[in-house]
C-alpha cells in the first residue's frame, strides 16, 4: 500500500501552536496565549503583553486576545468579539465590534450556522452552562444568551469541568462530558453526501482520558487513556453509539478528514488528561479510519516532553509529484451571483478544468471547509460531495466539463 510523507516546512515556527486554522489563500494561521505559563518558552517579540500570529512563511504579526484568560475579572477583554480576515497583498488585520457578548466566556465552541448570514452559536466554556449566537441580530433580551442545561449535568468541578470545548457541529450539536476537554478526546463529522440529500449526518467521536485521570495527574500518577471510538448518525429518531476500538489508547488526538473521505488520527498520548504536565507516553503512531470499511478494522518536575516548535506536512501518497499530470489545471469556478463572492446557501456553481491525461471516465468532486484547531477540537470541519448536475458537453457526469453542482 502506497504511504505517505512527513515533509518539514520550517524548523522553528516562533509560535507555540495552541491555535491553527488553514485559510483560502493556501497559508496558515498559528498563535498562541499571552502568558507563557509553566512552559517557559518566550515568544520571539511582544508586543504589549499580546499574543502572535504566524503564518507558513515565517510572518510575525501583532493580535489582541479574545474570551480571556481571566474572565471573572470584570474586563470587558472577555467579552470582546474581534474578526480576522486574511487576504492576499500582506495586509493582515484584526477587526474589533464595538458591541460585546452577554457573557464572558474561556473554552467555548464556535460553529458557524448554515444559510444564517455568517453568523456563529458560541457553546460552553469554563463555568458557562449557556449559548449565544453572534452577531446580534437587535439588541433586545430575546437576542442575548440561553441557558443549556445538559452543560450544567455534565460539569465536574474535581476534572475542572471536563466538558470545555463542547463537541458542536453544522445542523446538530451534542456533547459527551466524558470526552471533552479536559479529557480531550476528538471528534468530526463524516463526509455528507448528495445521494442522501445531505441529511444523512454522521459523527465520529474518539479517545479521551479515563474517568478521574485529571485529579490523579497531580498525584504524578498517569491513567490509562480511552481506545473506543464511538460513530452514530444523529438524524434518525433513535441515537445509538456503535463502538469500535483504537488499536491502542489516545487523548489529546486530532481527527482529519481526508480528500477521500477517510479520517486521518493523529498527535496526543496514551495516558493521563490534558493540562499541565498531565499527560505522558507519546501517541507517534498515525492511525487512517475508513468508514465504509467492515466494522472493528483500523489501519512533572522534570518535563518529559520539551515543547514542539517545527512545522510538518503530511503529503499523502495520491499528492506525490508522479501524479501531477492526472491533476486538473486551470481550476475556474463560477459562482452565479451579481457579486461573484461565493456559492449561495443550496445554490449552484459550476467548475472548470483542463487535464493532461485522464485515467477514467469519471470526475468526482468534493467541497472542504478546513477548521479552526485547538485543545483536539476541530471547529466547523466538514466535507461534502456535491451531486453533478451535468455537463455542457455529456449528458452525463462522467468526463467533461465544466460540471455543475
Amino acid at each position: 500500500m502506497d504511504k505517505g510523507k512527513w515533509q518539514l516546512l520550517l524548523n522553528n515556527t516562533g509560535v507555540v501552536a495552541m491555535h491553527m486554522a488553514l485559510t483560502h489563500h493556501n497559508t496558515v494561521i498559528m498563535f498562541d496565549q499571552a502568558g507563557v505559563g509553566q512552559l517557559g518558552y518566550r515568544l520571539r517579540h511582544r508586543f504589549n503583553g499580546t499574543s502572535l500570529v504566524s503564518s507558513k512563511t515565517g510572518l510575525v504579526m501583532h493580535i489582541l486576545s479574545t474570551m480571556g484568560h481571566f474572565y471573572k475579572v470584570v474586563d470587558m477583554a472577555s467579552r470582546r468579539i474581534r474578526y480576522f480576515r486574511p487576504c492576499e497583498n500582506g495586509h493582515y488585520n484584526w477587526k474589533q465590534l464595538k458591541w460585546l457578548l452577554s457573557d464572558a466566556r474561556w473554552y467555548a465552541s464556535n460553529q458557524i450556522l448554515p444559510a444564517a448570514n455568517d453568523r456563529v452559536i458560541l457553546v460552553g466554556g469554563r463555568e458557562s452552562f449557556i449559548y449565544e449566537f453572534v452577531p446580534k441580530l437587535s439588541s433586545s433580551s430575546r437576542d442575548k444568551s440561553f441557558s443549556l442545561s445538559f452543560l450544567q449535568r455534565t460539569y465536574e468541578r474535581n476534572a475542572r469541568g471536563n466538558n470545555l470545548y463542547p463537541f458542536t457541529f453544522s445542523r446538530m450539536a451534542i456533547w459527551d462530558g466524558s470526552r471533552n476537554c479536559p479529557s480531550s478526546g476528538s471528534s468530526v463529522l463524516l463526509s455528507l453526501d448528495h445521494s442522501n440529500n445531505f441529511r444523512k449526518v454522521k459523527v465520529m467521536v474518539c479517545g479521551g482520558a479515563a474517568a478521574g485521570a485529571y485529579r490523579v495527574a497531580a498525584q504524578g500518577r498517569f491513567l490509562k487513556g480511552l481506545s473506543s471510538c464511538g460513530t452514530m448518525v444523529i438524524t434518525r429518531n433513535k441515537h445509538v453509539w456503535k463502538m469500535e476500538h483504537m488499536p491502542e489508547p489516545r487523548l489529546l488526538n486530532n481527527m482529519l478528514i481526508l480528500p477521500t473521505g477517510h479520517i486521518l488520527i493523529i498527535n496526543g498520548a496514551k495516558r493521563g488528561s490534558a493540562g499541565w504536565n498531565n499527560a505522558a507516553s507519546l501517541s507517534l503512531r498515525p492511525y487512517l479510519y475508513k468508514p465504509r470499511k467492515t466494522l472493528g478494522k483500523v489501519h512533572f518536575q522534570q518535563r518529559g516532553y520539551p515543547t514542539e516548535l517545527r512545522l510538518q506536512a503530511l503529503v499523502l501518497h495520491y499528492m506525490d509529484r508522479r501524479h501531477h499530470n492526472l491533476r486538473p489545471l486551470n481550476v475556474s469556478i463560477n459562482y452565479y451571483s451579481s457579486l461573484n463572492s461565493g456559492v449561495k446557501y443550496g445554490g449552484e456553481f459550476s467548475v472548470e478544468f483542463w487535464l493532461e491525461r485522464r485515467s477514467s471516465n469519471y470526475v468526482e468532486f468534493t467541497a472542504y471547509e478546513p477548521p479552526f484547531t485547538t485543545h483536539s477540537v476541530s471547529m466547523n470541519q466538514r466535507m461534502l460531495r456535491p451531486r453533478c448536475e451535468g455537463s455542457k458537453w455529456m449528458s452525463e457526469c462522467g468526463f467533461g466539463g465544466p460540471f455543475f453542482f
